[in-house]
């Protein structure tokens, strides 16, 4: 991962103070702020009721969506999962979550998709360049209690 990223985190966890990180999955990219310094315009997140999101926000329109999944590549896929599966068989792994990349068509704003999404984590982020990021979870996957992971 890269060092600035590590540092700017390690800065922050030494400060106390809420923050949020999204790192893309090679460490190269990395969104990180306070949560008091969070705004709205550029991120909305909702982590089981810790949110920025204002009340009147909350409901997304109405309106009937369209939405088409493509399929992943079955090849790619099926490589993937005897990975795993060979891995769990030798006794490599406890806990494991099989992803892939899936393109899907939709006509929802990506602000509709974080409103609409039913899930404890929901995170929705627009850089500066335009780009925009939606990510929503049902699951914790790092817990901290009394200072341990």
């Amino acid at each position: 991962m890269n060092q600035k990223i590590i540092d700017r985190l390690n800065c922050l966890a030494d400060e106390k103070e809420p923050f949020l990180f999204v790192i893309n999955y090679d460490g190269t990219e990395a969104y990180i702020r306070k949560l008091s310094e969070i705004s709205p315009e550029e991120c909305l997140y909702d982590f089981e009721g810790i949110t920025n999101v204002k009340r009147q926000l909350r409901s997304a329109s109405a309106k009937q969506q369209m939405w088409k999944v493509h399929e992943p590549n079955f090849g790619e896929y099926t490589k993937s999962f005897e990975t795993v599966k060979s891995n769990i068989l030798c006794g490599n792994s406890f806990l494991t979550n099989l992803t892939c990349k899936v393109a899907v068509d939709c006509d929802l704003s990506f602000e509709d998709i974080f409103l609409r999404a039913k899930g404890k984590y929901k995170i929705l982020v627009r850089t500066n360049d335009g780009k925009q990021f939606v990510c929503f979870s049902p699951e914790s996957f790092v817990r901290i209690k009394n200072g341990k992971i």
